[in-house]
């Protein structure tokens, strides 16, 4: 029955979607925290502004983060609020798992896209690296 979708009960979704939007409303509150203060910059000395820059791309780098949780997280929301039956399957096309994200995986993950087989096998292929073609290259 490879593609056959599972509904959650009411309950269990509506624990979801409060979850969710706790989760949501801290990463809000997150990114909005995230700003730098440019005044301190332009007065500090060059060890302190050095400090401060290497902060300011750090917080650069986790709010980038961030918005990507975030934008998961609404997609998620989304799902239980517009498309209940699609809450928990696995956008994989080709999931080896029945399509079936488990139960264990969205209490852990809620704004999981993917089983854990497919997340697995997405982050190998995003990992391999590409052969060096001047490997492969005859002199």
């Amino acid at each position: 029955m490879c593609g056959d979708f599972y509904m959650l009960e009411a309950r269990t979704l509506e624990n979801f979607r409060k979850g969710l939007e706790k989760k949501l409303r801290m990463l809000q509150k997150e990114r909005l925290n995230l700003g730098g203060d440019e005044e301190a910059v332009r007065h500090a000395d060059q060890i302190d502004a050095a400090q401060m820059i290497m902060q300011k791309h750090l917080a650069a780098t986790f709010a980038s983060n961030a918005g990507a949780e975030l934008r998961l997280v609404s997609a998620a929301l989304a799902k239980i609020v517009e498309a209940p039956e699609k809450f928990g399957v696995c956008e994989e096309e080709d999931c080896p798992n029945q399509r079936i994200i488990p139960l264990k995986r969205l209490l852990a993950v809620p704004e999981a896209q993917y089983c854990f087989f497919c997340q697995n096998a997405r982050e190998s292929a995003l990992s391999e690296p590409e052969p060096d073609e001047a490997l492969f290259d005859e002199a």
